[in-house]
């Protein structure tokens, strides 16, 4: 049977944002350069900007909690340094700098802005 697939055709941007407005997507992948969308935990790692719509009944990726008592629940009063490890919502995170009401997991507000919080995944 023969390959039914057309070519890759590379697009002008008019061309593109043609498209995006006649067809309708239940996903869209993009790319920067060489650098497929590779998957992360939060927006601040990455510099790509989430585009919809997405198929109904699609559910982010549960994240990995933890047991309670693995680290301290986190606390907008208090202080914590590079490396300190804390849950929120059972969910484990750890600071990359100094930080004090900065909540874990909360999305950036905006592109330029980074999350003193990485997600503590399994190894």
């Amino acid at each position: 049977m023969a390959d039914e697939r057309e070519p890759v055709k590379v697009l002008s941007d008019d061309e593109c944002w043609a498209l995006l407005v006649e067809k309708d997507f239940g996903r869209l992948a993009v790319s920067i350069g060489d650098q497929p969308d590779l998957p992360v935990s939060t927006a601040d790692q990455t510099p790509w900007t989430l585009v919809g719509p997405v198929l109904p009944g699609d559910h982010p990726a549960p994240l990995q909690t933890l047991a309670p008592g693995t680290y301290p629940d986190w606390n907008a009063t208090d202080v914590y340094v590079a490396g300190s490890r804390v849950l929120q919502d059972g969910v484990g995170y750890q600071a990359k700098y100094w930080t004090q009401g900065d909540v874990p997991g909360a999305v950036p507000q905006s592109p330029t802005e980074t999350s003193p919080w990485e997600l503590i995944t399994a190894s």
